[in-house]
């Protein structure tokens, strides 16, 4: 066993994605967490699609019996993956790389409706609507599109982060769709919005980082205003690696440190 002083062991699980851009973005992300919890180590994993793997990432912590390994999932909402998948990994990693160790093991929260989330998000908004020459609040429209998943617990969390968004950004008219598996999809409530009487339309793609449902959220859109010319349409950026979710995962890591002692 090493003799190095007990300092907790960092491990942030992002989903994972084949575009490098979104990549580069949740390593920045840990590269920043990793400046600001500097009395700890931190390593960045992904689940799946990218290196390195939740097992490439514990081997390179290497967690020891006498330190804390606290893992972050860097996820909006408590779907499968945060349920199920990043558990079972972080298991079957830790058995299959050392077997012997008996690793203390906390979880943190995934990001869900956290203020600071809920803020930023809020400032994404806000740069998407100045670009509209800033209308009056009660004629817009704001579209809130997430990325969709079949677990029910997920979907009721995302129905309240819009909720608590729209109170915090209080348009005309807030509504929520999904790019897949679970209704109403983007393209059901772009054709509703037809029937309406156009005017500005703010689009919030509520995602971490960069990819290909970003991608596709922007050229679906693009090819809708490009039909529908009576709407004026901003598109709100992602969330991307801001300062504020770096406050947002030390306060996660500050907070499973101080219920293990």
């Amino acid at each position: 066993m090493s003799d190095r002083p007990a300092h907790p062991a960092v491990l942030l699980v992002g989903h994972g994605t084949r575009d490098q851009t979104g990549q580069q973005e949740f390593l920045c992300l840990a590269q920043r967490a990793r400046e600001r919890l500097a009395d700890a180590r931190v390593q960045p994993a992904f689940l799946e699609l990218a290196a390195p793997s939740i097992a490439e990432g514990l081997a390179t912590l290497d967690p020891h019996p006498d330190e804390l390994l606290i893992v972050v999932p860097v996820l909006l909402f408590a779907a499968r993956h945060v349920k199920r998948d990043i558990p079972d990994a972080i298991e079957e990693g830790l058995r299959a790389a050392f077997p012997s160790r008996a690793i203390n093991v906390r979880y943190a929260s995934h990001l869900g409706c956290d203020p600071e989330l809920l803020q930023l998000s809020a400032a994404r908004f806000w740069q998407a609507y100045r670009t509209l020459g800033t209308p009056p609040l009660e004629h817009c429209t704001s579209l809130f599109v997430g990325r969709g998943t079949s677990d029910p617990d997920a979907i009721d969390e995302a129905c309240r982060f819009t909720e608590l968004r729209h109170k915090a950004t209080p348009t005309g008219n807030s509504r929520l769709c999904f790019v897949a598996a679970q209704p109403p999809s983007l393209a059901t409530t772009l054709r509703e919005l037809e029937s309406r009487t156009p005017g500005p339309l703010i689009v919030q793609p509520h995602l971490l980082f960069h990819g290909h449902v970003l991608e596709q959220i922007r050229h679906d859109l693009r090819a809708w205003a490009d039909a529908n010319h009576g709407w004026d349409v901003g598109f709100a950026d992602h969330l991307g690696p801001d300062p504020a979710l770096v406050e947002l995962i030390e306060r996660r890591v500050r907070t499973e440190l101080q219920a293990n002692r």
